[in-house]
């Protein structure tokens, strides 16, 4: 009871103050502006109505995609409530730590992320081996299975770095331009490469820093802008 006599009295101070502050606003205080009919030549850029990202660590994919014959409800609905808001789906990047430990395989049928029987072991603490991981197809139709207007910044692994590497991150991008189409927004190469000598150790025990990084990195990207994507339609 005390507690809501002082709401109250509290309330009817904040109103008078208020009052008595509006009484002593003079007209030189108010500040009187035309809404212009047409965008100003010095307007800022409009912004994007999907400028809200989410991210979806890589192997938990699944789990809010659902699969293509038994989507996530819940998603769908979630997501579609915002695109009814902002007229288009939000975008999705799908990576983070663990798209540096999948690979995609073609002929992989099931609809989830399943475990590589012969991941590349290496005898270093903490490691996760790149290739502990794979998914096929199926992964592509259950992002498909988000409201149209969805787009996705998928993840490549960049980690992996057998002698395929070159033919596996291109087959993946590949695969993803394809099945994905108008829904790609871009590739992510690799997550947090500056923890590759530390507590992502796939690079532990070389001579990692900024320079070879850049090399792998421009090497990768070189390669599906050859490969993956025409001349005349630039990616990288």
């Amino acid at each position: 009871m005390c507690y809501l006599s002082f709401c109250a009295a509290f309330g009817a101070f904040i109103l008078i103050s208020l009052l008595s502050f509006s009484t002593r606003i003079e007209a030189a205080d108010v500040i009187a502006f035309t809404i212009p009919s047409t965008i100003l030549s010095n307007a800022s850029q409009v912004i994007d109505p999907r400028f809200a990202g989410f991210g979806i660590e890589f192997s938990n994919t699944f789990s809010f995609t659902g699969t293509a014959s038994s989507p996530n409800t819940f998603s769908y609905n979630l997501i579609n409530n915002l695109k009814a808001v902002a007229g288009v789906a939000p975008c999705f990047r799908i990576g983070g730590n663990t798209q540096d430990n999948a690979i995609y395989e073609s002929n992989y049928t099931q609809a989830q992320i399943g475990q590589n029987p012969y991941p590349t072991v290496k005898d270093i603490a903490g490691y996760v081996p790149y290739d502990n991981d794979i998914y096929g197809p199926e992964l592509f139709k259950a992002l498909l299975t988000f409201p149209s207007t969805t787009q996705f910044i998928y993840g490549l692994n960049m980690a992996y770095e057998n002698s395929d590497y070159i033919s596996r991150i291109t087959n993946t991008a590949s695969a993803a331009l394809q099945a994905l189409g108008d829904s790609l927004y871009s590739f992510e190469i690799g997550n947090e490469p500056d923890l590759y000598d530390s507590t992502s150790p796939f690079r532990a025990g070389t001579n990692w820093s900024g320079a070879v990084y850049t090399q792998e990195w421009v090497t990768r990207s070189s390669a599906i802008q050859s490969q993956v994507f025409p001349s005349d339609d630039p990616f990288v």
